[in-house]
């Protein structure tokens, strides 16, 4: 079988965009080398504030409809030291952790004070975790919220 010019020129021309296109990156492959943006934003409203409830039907729209634009403390992947996954315990740099540690409201709302009071009378707890008790939260991965919830104490 013999090639002609013509047939050599248009090989040689759909050779070359293949190799073109083989060097381009995919979509995905751009995507994968791109880090992507995590935030675990601690939002100002607590779980009275957005009216939660105990049902994912009624918490899940109102954590996704609450204010994220001024968050009490966003938590990116440079403030986090380490994850546990089986814990679910997220530790934050020294550096992080004064930072929220200064931002933190002392609860003034009846309940949450008296569970606060009684813990620490106890010797449970401690200081950055009673101030988080029943604040809400969501995660956000490049914008989108994944899920959120809200801070408790941890199993017993």
């Amino acid at each position: 079988m013999r090639f002609s010019k013509n047939d050599f020129c248009s090989f040689t021309i759909a050779l070359l965009i293949c190799a073109t296109l083989l060097t381009q990156p995919s979509k995905t492959q751009a995507q994968a080398d791109t880090m992507p943006q995590f935030q675990l934003i601690i939002l100002n409203q607590d779980w009275h504030d957005l009216q939660l409830g105990y049902k994912y039907i009624t918490a899940q729209p109102n954590l996704n409809a609450a204010d994220k634009s001024n968050p009490l403390f966003t938590i990116g992947l440079a403030e986090i030291e380490s994850y546990d996954w089986t814990w679910q315990a997220i530790t934050l740099t020294p550096d992080a952790t004064t930072r929220l540690i200064d931002v933190l409201p002392i609860s003034d709302k009846d309940g949450v004070r008296s569970l606060i009071n009684l813990k620490e009378s106890l010797g449970w707890g401690n200081p950055l975790e009673n101030a988080l008790y029943i604040q809400s939260f969501v995660v956000m991965v490049n914008d989108e919220m994944l899920y959120g919830g809200i801070f408790l104490d941890p199993m017993s």
